[in-house]
């Protein structure tokens, strides 16, 4: 079961499901099934608020890649880890992908991945810090293993990421450097260059 299949970072991954063979159950909207459907790809529709559509989705799934998010509604978020948590039987392997915002704003210099957080926390963070707990804290009952991905980006060959590239986080920066028009780069000082930088990095 892979969550989030229509958006950036699930599409990518569905993408590299598929090119190694496995068979897919993809969680999406209906609004959304046309953007996965097709050779390998059981669609199941569902929305992470609408929790029978979840446990529909786990039913019967051996493996689970939990990319969804409501990025702003922090509750549904923290249920729909629950539901999808409690509704996994397989034994292939439960994988969140996290986010960076997660480790908080450490002190400068290189932090140790897995490392611990530190405040403050933005609340987008603090639930994706929230729904790493869940998960991790049902390891020991899990009937597979568990794995959180605080991935700073993910990235690839694909085409709704490269449109992130030109209209997403990056869009003002990318749209700037087509036209011609300076580019401002963030003091130094500053201490957290935000989502546009990151990507513009990658």
């Amino acid at each position: 079961l892979l969550t989030g299949a229509s958006g950036g970072v699930g599409a990518a991954l569905l993408q590299e499901l598929l090119a190694q063979g496995r068979p897919v159950r993809a969680l999406v909207r209906p609004e959304s099934a046309h953007l996965v459907a097709g050779a390998g790809v059981e669609v199941a529709e569902g929305d992470l608020a609408d929790p029978d559509s979840l446990r529909r989705a786990v039913e019967g799934a051996e493996t689970v890649i939990h990319a969804a998010c409501t990025f702003t509604e922090h509750a549904v978020d923290l249920a729909a880890m629950r539901i999808l948590v409690e509704g996994w039987r397989g034994t292939g392997g439960f994988v969140f992908v996290s986010s960076i915002d997660a480790y908080g704003r450490p002190e400068p210099g290189e932090v140790a991945e897995g490392g611990p957080s530190a405040g403050p926390l933005t609340p987008y963070g603090q639930a994706k810090l929230d729904c790493e707990r869940i998960l991790l804290d049902a390891a020991a009952t899990a009937p597979g293993p568990v794995s959180v991905v605080r991935s700073p980006i993910v990235w690839g060959p694909h085409r709704r990421l490269r449109d992130q590239l030109r209209w997403g986080a990056t869009g003002a920066l990318y749209q700037a450097a087509l036209a011609g028009r300076p580019i401002l780069l963030p003091e130094p000082s500053a201490g957290w260059a935000g989502a546009s930088w990151v990507h513009s990095a990658a």
